[in-house]
Formats: structure tokens, C-alpha cells, sequence
């Protein structure tokens, strides 16, 4: 997993691919699953990167996928406005993965749309 993430902050989509699938054989948290809907996403296989959204849907209580996994999956395929609409649910629902905003670089393409900046204000994260 270690790996894969490195290989995805990198910009080395293609090589991330195959160790967070890895990841994700061995019971790995859905987060990991949408880093590799995120991957696939961003290295042009949008079928493969919505995939892993409807498999993280058979994987999740009632098929409800949190938001900020989504959100991941879809910033991977360029439709920022659907990632910041989920990171907003994702903030109304108290994810505990809402820190992420304020450091990862993934999350850079997102710095030019104001809600997004204005998510990071709530957040007490704005840079």
C-alpha cells in the first residue's frame, strides 16, 4: 500500500496501479480502494475507475459508499465539481478524513474552485 501511495503522489499513476490492487486483495480500508478508482482514473481508464466505485458499493453497509472515497474516485477523473459536492458531504458528515484537505497534494487540482477553499476555511486549514 506504503508503495502505491508513494507511486500516486509521485504522478506515477500507471505504476500505482497494480500495488494498490494488491492492497485491495488483501482487505484493505475502501480508502484504498478509491486511491485505486483515483489511479485509474487519472492514468485515462474511466471504466476501470468507476468500477472500483461499484465495488466499493458490494463492500459498504447497505451500499452506501462514504463520500470522501468517492470524492477521491472522481477527482482521479477530472470532474472536480462532483469531488467538491462529495467533500462537502463528507463535511457535513463528520468524515474523519477531512484533515487530508489541507496537506495532500492530491487535492491541489482543487485549489482553483472556491468552495473547495472555502471547505478548507471550515476546516481551519486554508493555506
Amino acid at each position: 500500500m506504503l508503495e502505491g501511495w508513494t507511486d500516486l503522489e509521485m504522478g506515477r499513476y500507471r505504476e500505482a496501479i497494480p500495488k494498490l490492487g494488491k492492497s485491495t486483495t488483501m482487505d484493505a480500508p475502501p480508502f484504498v480502494t478509491a486511491f485505486l478508482g483515483y489511479a485509474l482514473g487519472k492514468s485515462g481508464d474511466r471504466a476501470g475507475a468507476l468500477a472500483t466505485l461499484d465495488s466499493l458499493k458490494t463492500r459498504s453497509p447497505h451500499g452506501q459508499v462514504a463520500p470522501f472515497n468517492q470524492a477521491i474516485v472522481y477527482l482521479g477523473l477530472g470532474d472536480r465539481k462532483r469531488a467538491v459536492d462529495l467533500l462537502e458531504q463528507a463535511y457535513d458528515g463528520n468524515s474523519e478524513f477531512m484533515f487530508w484537505l489541507g496537506q495532500d497534494p492530491l487535492f491541489e487540482p482543487l485549489r482553483s474552485e472556491p468552495r473547495f477553499m472555502a471547505l478548507l476555511r471550515k476546516l481551519n486549514v486554508a493555506t
